[in-house]
């Protein structure tokens, strides 16, 4: 199978895969209700669609978490089938729920223009290095080896992902443009449903706020890529609205509470910040009858969260693989990967010591280099600012209120420390941004009409001050390009990846290498689009292959014929954001055991014209 044919396999025709990202969202709500009503009915609203839709979304990856063998098994138009009952029933209920959202003409409008303006992006195949590597590989790979059980070859299957697991059933409808496809959805969702909560607080506060948020120089990249963050957004939004909708029924409302955190969790470990901080929230809504409380806030808890931590400790003997492996297996291939993966965090990026803590928050408005190249912007910190604010007004003017203020504060503080004491990138602390702009909404009816309006002229001047042009000048360069991206796919990827030569490479595989082989993917993890059977065999970043590296010539070809591979793909990427110079002496070492079974002859080099620093070996 060639490239060409191998990309056409993975994808559908875009109006197919807008059509399934629709009927996802659909079906989502249709779960969502039926999922409900054994419980009080929530007063009907366009907040309670949105709640009920991530519901829904949750569920499905939930379901598809243990059914992934049926998954992989179905015939496509059987899920269809199965997916567009679903979905029906969602509009059904959807024709009447949803009517009050006619109301917000300019809510409308802009969702929609900020959908147009975004979708060529989605409409792109995945580029991104993460996404070749496994945010939308590895739906792919599930799908292929007809489980969800963890990839030895790679670590990042074993983490909770519970977005992979949603994604499987629309990536066999709609093909790979549904990881780019539902996260686009999401923000059409996050962005709308932010306006709503903050509603309350004033409609010219409430839209300023929220056009803060999507400002920020964070917002497009998150966007633009299939990165789990807005995942975790759905569910600190339905955790809020819950505490809004459900305070007259508190037993659901924990049972909400627990069960929205615990997917936040399970969206990555990164999440649990934004568990934490529900958490806090819930907890200061409580007042008699904790204990039923407390335990339906578990339940819900444990059914949303367990079952993805669950897979990985049963695959691995570590729920939190690769992380933890120090405790759970030390001295093993799994704790040399665990240190690998930590540097990642920690030496690329963040800040250390005390200094670094406390100073963490006020440089991620403005300094790209420090974190992970995005920023907050400046609008973030007045946003910050104005929500400590009203925090201090409301506690001076109603001492009384105070007890209850501290908790919002512990919510805050603990989504802040778990990304501090964790991994401080930017896109891990994006849900803080909403936090802090849902503070500055609180503070708007504290002050006088002139206030309000310096505070929402000074936010909405920083905002626009804030503008990354790059960012926004992404979406329109991606409608010139995502026709590019259907006819010629290997012309556009191999320009927007900004790597020619590995596309070149892949080329070659798809046309000159039989058809059963399998490859090992050796100082490279991209495998989205290689045409053939393959493994990654980077050392440290995965243990299945060359963790540690073996001692010598014979102990890697050991290592290659256990692998069961055919050829080795070598490549060392200029474009590897994940590069780290402390490993290139265990690098250098495997490159020279390859360079002695070159020329013992275990190994044959294949000449590939125009493939640069990327090399294929044949193993004899």
């Amino acid at each position: 199978m060639n490239l060409e044919l191998h990309l056409a396999q993975l994808q559908q025709p875009p109006a197919i895969a807008l059509i399934a990202s629709v009927l996802m969202l659909a079906a989502g709500y249709g779960i969502g209700v039926l999922a409900t009503l054994p419980f009080p009915a929530i007063r009907r609203s366009v907040l309670r669609v949105l709640l009920l839709t991530v519901l829904g979304l949750d569920l499905i990856a939930l379901c598809s978490l243990f059914a992934a063998p049926l998954v992989a098994m179905a015939p496509r138009p059987v899920l269809w089938a199965v997916s567009g009952a679903a979905a029906l029933y969602g509009a059904f209920r959807l024709r009447r729920d949803l009517s009050g959202i006619f109301k917000q003409p300019v809510l409308l409008l802009f969702t929609a223009g900020f959908g147009v303006f975004t979708l060529g992006s989605a409409l792109c195949l995945p580029y991104a290095w993460d996404e070749q590597v496994y945010q939308a590989a590895l739906p792919f790979r599930y799908l292929a080896q007809g489980s969800a059980a963890v990839l030895p070859d790679n670590p990042y299957s074993a983490l909770a992902s519970m977005n992979h697991f949603l994604l499987l059933i629309p990536c066999k409808l709609g093909g790979v443009l549904m990881p780019r496809l539902l996260v686009w959805s999401s923000y059409l969702l996050i962005f709308p449903w932010f306006y709503l909560l903050l509603e309350r607080r004033g409609k010219v506060a409430a839209a300023i706020l929220t056009l803060a948020v999507v400002l920020a120089p964070v917002t497009p990249v998150m966007n633009r890529n299939a990165y789990a963050e807005g995942y975790i957004l759905l569910n600190l939004l339905a955790g809020l609205t819950a505490l809004r909708l459900c305070r007259k029924q508190p037993l659901p409302m924990a049972l909400y509470l627990g069960f929205f955190s615990g997917m936040a969790a399970a969206v990555k470990l990164t999440g649990g910040g934004v568990s934490l901080a529900l958490f806090f929230l819930w907890l200061g809504t409580l007042d008699r009858d904790r204990l039923r409380r407390f335990g339906c806030y578990a339940a819900g808890a444990v059914l949303g969260m367990a079952p993805f931590y669950l897979r990985t400790f049963l695959c691995t003997g570590n729920p939190f693989y690769p992380y933890g492996s120090f405790l759970f297996a030390p001295g093993t291939p799994a704790a040399e990967v665990e240190l690998y993966h930590t540097q990642l965090g920690s030496h690329l990026y963040g800040l250390s010591g005390i200094s670094g803590i406390l100073s963490g928050w006020i440089l991620a408005a403005f300094d790209r280099k420090t974190f992970d190249g995005v920023t907050f912007g400046w609008q973030f910190l007045l946003m910050a600012a104005a929500a400590a604010t009203a925090a201090w007004l409301t506690g001076r003017r109603s001492p009384g209120r105070f007890r209850i203020l501290r908790y919002p504060v512990f919510a805050v503080s603990a989504l802040y420390l778990f990304w501090a004491f964790s991994s401080q990138q930017t896109r891990f602390l994006y849900p803080l941004l909403f936090l802090a702009a849902l503070g500055a909404g609180f503070l708007m009816p504290l002050l006088t009409m002139k206030q309000r309006r310096l505070c929402l002229i000074a936010i909405g001047a920083a905002a626009a001050f804030s503008i990354f042009p790059p960012g926004f000048n992404h979406y329109r360069q991606a409608w010139k390009l995502h026709t590019l991206s259907t006819r010629e796919p290997v012309k556009f990827l191999s320009f927007a990846a900004r790597d020619p030569e590995y596309f070149t490479m892949l080329e070659y595989i798809g046309k000159h290498i039989p058809a059963d082989s399998r490859l090992l993917l050796v100082f490279e993890r991209r495998g989205l689009y290689v045409p053939r059977e393959y493994r990654i065999g980077t050392p440290c970043f995965q243990q299945a292959h060359f963790t540690p590296v073996p001692a010598d010539a014979a102990g890697t070809l050991s290592a290659i014929r256990h692998s069961g591979a055919d050829y080795l793909l070598i490549g060392a990427s200029s474009q590897d954001p994940d590069y780290l110079e402390a490993y290139n002496e265990e690098n250098a070492r495997l490159a020279g055991h390859l360079r002695t079974l070159l020329r013992d002859g275990a190994l044959t080099l294949v000449e590939v014209p125009g493939t640069g620093a990327y090399t294929l070996l044949k193993v004899n």
